[in-house]
């Protein structure tokens, strides 16, 4: 509607320009053009375009060795026995842990119970009926074993800066035993890492 305003006046003074130029002898095709050639007016504003992108707070915990693919490993190595305490830790493991957060991000570490776990600690499977007790810990004289409970058994961390892999060390141990020698066969559990945040 606006645009049929703007060109009938544009028109009529055309006209207007035509009559009077029968008098004065001007050439009506050069009055023509040079109407012809004026800008037009910029169009209306319609709407506008909004423009957004969110950084969130997350996470990524992966195995440190590039070279190696899946979980991260925890290896008490081979034993005959069990009657001596047999400790171990994710740093000196090749399949280590390291995490990625973004910067500034305030989060806690929790790992889950395992697949045997007895109600009292975790446990390791032979397969063939037999377990082997075990337990994770933050550090290596913690006493209470690394949970879910953000309150009192997750590790708190917060990352310095983006895309900067942490270094995590998982603390094992295997308590001394006096029980019958378990069956021989390699014994094994995958617990869950998870980020509270």
């Amino acid at each position: 509607m606006n645009r049929t305003k703007i060109i009938i006046p544009i028109l009529a003074a055309a006209a207007i320009g035509w009559s009077g130029a029968a008098y004065a002898g001007t050439d009506p095709a050069a009055t023509k053009n040079d109407t012809a050639t004026k800008e037009p007016l910029p169009p209306t504003k319609a709407g506008n375009l909004d423009v957004q992108l969110t950084i969130t707070n997350d996470c990524i915990v992966n195995n440190a060795d590039s070279t190696k693919v899946g979980n991260a490993m925890l290896d008490f190595g081979s034993r005959m026995s069990l009657t001596k305490l047999i400790e171990t830790n994710t740093s000196t493991n090749v399949s280590a842990i390291q995490i990625t957060c973004t910067r500034g991000t305030a989060f806690n570490i929790a790992l889950g119970k395992g697949l045997y776990h007895d109600g009292t600690s975790r446990r390791m499977g032979g397969g063939t009926g037999s377990f082997i007790h075990y337990d994770l810990y933050r550090s290596a004289g913690d006493t209470v074993p690394w949970g879910t409970d953000k309150t009192k058994d997750t590790l708190a961390v917060t990352t310095a800066k983006d895309d900067e892999p942490q270094p995590l060390t998982i603390y094992g141990r295997v308590p001394a035993s006096t029980a019958a020698k378990p069956a021989p066969g390699v014994y094994k559990d995958t617990v869950a890492i998870s980020v509270v945040f």
